[in-house]
C-alpha cells in the first residue's frame, strides 16, 4: 500500500538524528528509525514523496520492498522503483548504505530485536505492533511466542474483533488472560489450547496458517478431537506436524498417534506423507477399507497391497477410466458405476444415466464436500481438452460462493499442472492409479 503526500516533506517533524537517507541519481529513500518506523521515497524528477511499506529482517539486517503491481504503477507514474532498488543503492553507494543501514537497525532496542528474530514474518510490522501494544507483549513472546504472534495479528486473524480500538482492554489482558485472548481471536479459549500454543515453533507460523489452525480447532468433529489429542501429547509441534494437521488433515485417520509422532520426526516425512495421501485418495475414490497403520514400516506394505487391489479391479473392469484431473481431500472422482448410482441417489440428480459418457471419455464426475455442503461436479473432455461442466448441489440446487471458489481454484491449479506435464491422448485409455 502506498500513500502519496504533498510537496511538504512528510518527515519534517521527525528528528534528523532518527532519519537515514539513501540516494542515487534516480531516487532518494528516507528511513525513520525506531520508534517511528516509517519510510519515504521520491524519484529525482519529481517532488512527490511517497510513503512505502518496507519489510525488514533483523537477523540478516536487511531491508526489502514488496513489488508494486501494475495498477499502482499507473497511479504513481512519477515514481518508478522496483525490488532491485536496495541492490542499486548498495552497488552505487556501498559505504554510505552500510553506515546508514547499521544506524537504522541500531535504533531498535536490543530486547525487541531479540524477541522478533524468532518469527519468519517481516519484522517491520511486528516491531510497530510491539511499540503500539506496549512492552508487556515481550514477556508473552518469551514464554509463549505463538500466542504473542496471535495477539499482535489479532485483527488479521479475527477481523470481527478490532483489537486496536480496544487497546487498553488488550493491554490489561496480555499478561494474565490468555484463554480470553484466544477466545477473542476465535480459538477455543481453554488452558489446553494455551499449552498447545506454547509448543508450536514460532519459526513455522504465518497468519494464513493460524487462521487455518483456528478453523480446524473450532470444527465440531471427531477429526478435531483427534487433532487436539495429537497436539496435546506432542513434545514439540514442528513444521511437519503442523503441515500434516493443517493441510493433510484426513491422513491422521489412517495411522495411530505413535506413527504420527514417528512420521513427523523422520527424514522420510515427505515420501511417506505422499504415500499416505495416495492411499487415502485411492481408497476413498474406490471405497476400499484401509486398516489403521500401526507402524511407520507398514506404510509401504499397505501401499503395495492397495495397488494390487486396484489392479484386480482394473482387470475385472469394475472401474471407470482414469480421472482426467487428480482429486484431493474435498473433491473425489467417482470411479465406478456403483458409486455413480449411489451418489446420484444421494444427491437426487440424474448422473446415473451418464456412465456411457464416462466410459467413452467425454465426461467425468466428482463428489464435492466442503464442511457440511455437498455437490456434484462434471468435467467435460473434448479432444483431450478439459473444461468445467456443471457444479450443482442436492436436487441440482445452486452451490455457495465459497464452494464454487474452492472448486475453481482446484481446477485452475490442476489444469496448469496438466499443461506442464503435457498429458497424452491415452489418458482415458489406461487404468493406472
Amino acid at each position: 500500500m502506498l500513500t502519496a503526500h504533498s510537496k511538504k516533506l512528510p518527515f519534517a517533524e521527525i528528528e534528523n538524528s532518527n532519519l537515514f537517507e539513501f540516494s542515487t541519481e534516480d531516487y532518494t529513500l528516507v528511513l525513520a528509525g525506531y520508534p517511528v518506523l516509517r519510510a519515504f521515497t521520491v524519484s529525482s524528477d519529481s517532488d512527490i514523496w511517497v510513503e512505502v511499506y518496507l519489510q525488514i529482517d533483523i537477523t540478516k539486517r536487511i531491508i526489502f520492498f514488496s513489488k508494486i503491481n501494475e495498477k499502482q504503477n499507473k497511479k504513481l507514474k512519477a515514481l518508478k522503483w522496483e525490488v532491485s532498488m536496495v541492490d542499486d543503492l548498495f552497488r552505487k553507494t556501498p559505504d554510505i548504505y552500510i553506515k546508514n543501514l547499521e544506524g537504522f537497525f541500531n535504533t531498535i532496542p536490543a530486547d525487541i530485536s531479540l524477541a522478533v528474530m524468532k518469527y519468519p514474518d517481516s519484522h517491520w510490522q511486528l516491531i510497530k505492533a510491539i511499540n503500539f501494544i506496549g512492552k508487556d507483549i515481550l514477556s508473552v513472546m518469551s514464554t509463549n511466542p505463538t500466542l504473542a504472534y496471535v495477539i499482535i495479528n489479532m485483527e488479521k486473524i479475527n477481523s470481527s474483533f478490532i483489537s486496536y480500538n480496544e487497546i487498553e482492554l488488550l493491554k490489561k489482558m496480555i499478561l494474565t488472560k490468555h484463554k480470553k485472548i484466544l477466545g477473542l481471536c476465535g480459538f477455543p479459549g481453554t488452558e489446553q489450547v494455551v499449552k498447545i500454543f506454547s509448543k508450536i515453533d514460532p519459526g513455522i507460523i504465518s497468519i494464513k496458517d493460524m487462521i487455518r489452525f483456528r478453523n480446524l480447532l473450532i470444527m465440531k468433529s471427531e477429526t478435531t478431537k483427534r487433532a487436539l489429542k495429537i497436539l496435546t501429547f506432542a513434545k514439540i509441534i514442528n513444521k511437519n506436524l503442523f503441515n500434516l494437521l493443517l493441510y493433510h488433515t484426513p491422513l491422521i485417520n489412517l495411522v495411530s498417534n505413535k506413527v504420527i509422532y514417528e512420521l513427523v520426526s523422520s527424514k522420510s516425512f515427505v515420501e511417506n506423507k505422499a504415500k499416505l495421501k495416495r492411499i487415502h485418495l485411492v481408497s476413498n475414490r474406490l471405497k476400499i477399507n484401509i486398516p489403521e497403520i500401526k507402524s511407520l514400516g507398514s506404510i509401504n506394505k499397505v501401499y503395495e497391497k492397495l495397488l494390487k487391489t486396484v489392479e484386480i479391479k482394473k482387470r475385472n473392469k469394475k472401474t471407470f477410466p482414469t480421472p482426467p484431473i487428480e482429486d484431493n481431500y474435498c473433491i473425489t472422482a467417482i470411479c465406478d458405476k456403483k458409486d455413480l448410482n449411489s451418489w446420484s441417489k444421494q444427491q437426487q440428480n440424474c448422473i446415473r444415466d451418464y456412465a456411457r459418457k464416462i466410459y467413452s471419455g467425454h465426461s467425468y464426475f466428482y463428489r464435492v464436500k466442503n464442511n457440511l455442503e455437498e455437490a456434484t461436479l462434471e468435467i467435460k473432455i473434448k479432444n483431450t481438452k478439459i473444461a468445467m461442466g456443471s457444479l450443482l448441489g442436492v436436487c441440482n440446487s445452486n452451490v455457495s460462493i465459497e464452494l464454487r471458489k474452492m472448486v475453481n481454484d482446484w481446477f485452475k491449479v490442476s489444469k496448469k499442472d496438466q499443461n506442464v506435464k503435457k498429458r497424452s491422448k491415452k489418458i482415458f485409455q489406461n487404468y493406472h492409479y
